[in-house]
């Protein structure tokens, strides 16, 4: 196993030795973490390596390019893109910790683009909060399930709309309706087709 990195996110400078309910309980499950501190405010991200500390930036003429890419404000933009390097960064092996999908991105697509990115290069996320979310499910599940990718987007997409108060079981619900709908009108457009 690779590197295990702790990543924390604000919008303000986080203290390099910071230590609140989230660095805790990364302590507990992983003593030997790396701590990854993201400050959105100013888009950089910075790790301890040894005895000196890496500090990935965005750059100025990427960060309009990933707002466009996905429609989403510049300061997520700035997000998006220093992610990215971070994600370039590590090692494949290597296991992140997370509290939330949204420490990612704020956006779904986003966060299902940068989820992907991060198993397509063999780096693990493990989520806090939303351990039905962890990769090591769906690395699995790729191996065995061709869908396993429609699979991953519906269940991020209904981890998000979960947090703006939609419950699952009325995304499933929304989900059926609308196959029934496809179905229906596929059997009927079959008849329509079949009358003279």
């Amino acid at each position: 196993m690779g590197n295990v990195y702790g990543y924390l996110c604000a919008d303000y400078p986080l203290a390099q030795d910071c230590s609140n309910e989230v660095t805790l309980a990364y302590y507990m499950r992983y003593s030997g973490f790396i701590r990854v501190i993201e400050n959105r405010s100013d888009g950089t991200i910075r790790l301890s390596k040894g005895t000196g500390t890496v500090l990935l930036k965005a750059d100025s003429v990427s960060i309009s390019e990933e707002s466009y890419e996905f429609g989403v404000s510049k300061e997520e933009g700035c997000h998006i893109n220093v992610i990215r390097k971070y994600i370039d960064y590590l090692s494949p092996g290597s296991l992140i910790l997370m509290t939330t999908i949204k420490e990612l991105s704020n956006d779904s697509s986003a966060a299902l683009y940068l989820y992907r990115r991060l198993m397509n290069r063999g780096i693990a996320v493990e989520f806090l909060d939303e351990p039905w979310l962890n990769t090591s499910i769906f690395t699995l599940a790729r191996k065995e399930y061709p869908a396993a990718d429609l699979v991953i987007q519906n269940i991020i997409q209904a981890t998000f709309e979960r947090e703006t108060g939609n419950s699952y079981m009325e995304i499933l619900s929304r989900t059926e309706s609308n196959q029934a709908k496809k179905n229906g009108q596929s059997k009927l457009s079959g008849q329509n087709g079949d009358m003279v």
